[in-house]
């Protein structure tokens, strides 16, 4: 999951990846866990002054199964911070307890993660940032999740899911994979709930070509509550556009990046060497 992953013979046609890896650490990693040099040195040295075991509680939404996975949080804290946990407890959000304990620590997202124990030593306020933590004393720690997709109790919905459609050109032997765009996203911690691609020769392809101005592939459209993504927009707006029914287009600002992609109308090639 904290991997940057890309393969060194995309580099020419892969800029725009390493872009968004790039400002993935500013915006996830600076957002939430420090997982960095720092971070883990300071994690490394808080394991020679190991607290008492702590128990775990998880709270997790009723029906959200693309809700992020909080484990992958709490796990940070066993196998880099040092915390061993002597109990799990799992609680659904429409159970009894959950409810007590959301009112009790004024909990707004789900899913999320309470540690209670002897956590004194621990200073987990220099392993994320304030607006990631709860309640926090030398007995609790409550983590506040702001990872989408993740369910919002004041909304009473889920926020931050969102669908994916390629638009390509299966002619276009030479211009790049649009498949690059995962990677990015992946970086930017960010998964679609469905995915779907088109050709530009199908009704489909023509209608959204037509629909949205569409002047060059392969490119993307991304459809759903991206607002949910923090700094998402302030990144967009250098590679795309956002219509006026909500759907995200990637353009040429950000083609440009991605390597050789065409005029759909001429075919006429840009970005080959």
């Amino acid at each position: 999951m904290y991997d940057f992953l890309y393969k060194k013979q995309d580099e020419g046609a892969n800029k725009f990846v390493l872009t968004l890896a790039l400002i993935c650490v500013a915006t996830f990693l600076g957002g939430a866990i420090l997982l960095f040099s720092p971070a883990l040195a300071k994690g490394k040295a808080l394991l020679k002054n190991l607290p008492k075991k702590a128990e775990l509680i998880v709270i997790l939404p009723e029906n959200c199964d693309n809700c992020f996975d909080i484990y992958q949080v709490s796990d940070f804290l066993e196998s880099v911070v040092g915390v061993k946990y002597k109990k799990v407890k799992e609680y659904n959000s429409d159970e009894t307890n959950a409810d007590l304990l959301i009112k009790a620590y004024d909990i707004k997202n789900l899913p999320t993660f309470i540690v209670k124990g002897d956590l004194k030593d621990l200073k987990l306020d220099e392993l994320f940032s304030e607006e990631n933590i709860g309640q926090y004393d030398d007995n609790v720690f409550v983590y506040k999740n702001y990872f989408p997709p993740y369910y919002s109790i004041e909304e009473g919905k889920v926020r931050g899911e969102f669908e994916i459609t390629y638009l390509t050109d299966e002619k276009c032997i030479g211009c790049y994979d649009v498949h690059l765009h995962d990677v990015a996203l992946q970086n930017l911690v960010m998964t679609p709930t469905a995915s779907s691609t088109v050709d530009v020769s199908t009704t489909e392809g023509k209608d959204l070509l037509n629909k949205y101005q569409i002047k060059h592939a392969p490119t993307m459209l991304l459809m759903g509550d991206l607002n949910a993504y923090q700094n998402f927009n302030e990144l967009w707006k250098t590679v795309g556009t956002v219509e006026s029914d909500g759907t995200y287009i990637f353009r040429e600002d950000g083609l440009k990046l991605m390597g050789v992609y065409e005029n759909v109308w001429t075919k006429v090639l840009y970005n080959k060497e």
